[in-house]
């Protein structure tokens, strides 16, 4: 499950995407150690308030994430979608 965490206008640092992985889709859910997988950490960052994410695989098999955000120094334009890579870990 993909969850959208925080709120989105301020602080910068607030929202953010989780993931919560299960071997079925009905649960029981287990909490994911590299949570949040998207989030700005710090004000200088390019995009803040990172959150909203869908996950998709390319025809080609490559993973990637679409989410909303907004470009620092540019809140008053609304927000953007943007595409940020997945990588997977060797431990999934």
């Amino acid at each position: 499950m993909v969850c959208a965490i925080g709120g989105t206008p301020d602080p910068s640092t607030s929202h953010m995407v989780t993931v919560e992985p299960s071997s079925t889709a009905a649960g029981p859910w287990e909490v994911c150690p590299c949570d949040p997988i998207i989030r700005t950490r710090l004000r200088h960052e390019q995009w803040w308030s990172c959150g909203d994410g869908t996950i998709f695989i390319t025809p080609a098999g490559d993973w990637w994430m679409a989410h909303n955000t907004y470009e620092r120094g540019y809140y008053t334009l609304g927000r953007s979608m943007v595409l940020a890579a997945i990588l997977w870990t060797e431990d999934g």
